[in-house]
């Protein structure tokens, strides 16, 4: 039996999580198509994880493992790509 303060976690987790994958989803057709991550580029995985940058998606918590599905590649390759887009800005 789940009380009601860890019902509440699991419900805004949840709902995290939702939300997360909602945002995920917005705009990306629209700006990149619909190709499927085996036949994207290096460089077009790397804007697609700039543009969600961008749009502050990677603030969210577990948006990283979201948008490393997403693209078909490791979390830690979407932090490489983030290290690289921030060292950029600099």
């Amino acid at each position: 039996m789940i009380d009601g303060k860890a019902r509440n976690r699991l419900e805004w987790s949840m709902a995290r999580g939702d939300l997360c994958r909602e945002v995920l989803s917005l705009g990306f057709p629209r700006e990149f198509g619909e190709q499927p991550p085996e036949q994207m580029t290096r460089e077009e995985r790397l804007a697609k994880v700039r543009f969600m940058e961008e749009k502050g998606i990677f603030l969210m918590k577990g948006s990283i493992e979201l948008a490393a599905a997403r693209l078909g590649v490791k979390e830690v390759t979407i932090y490489s790509y983030l290290d690289e887009i921030r060292r950029q800005k600099q």
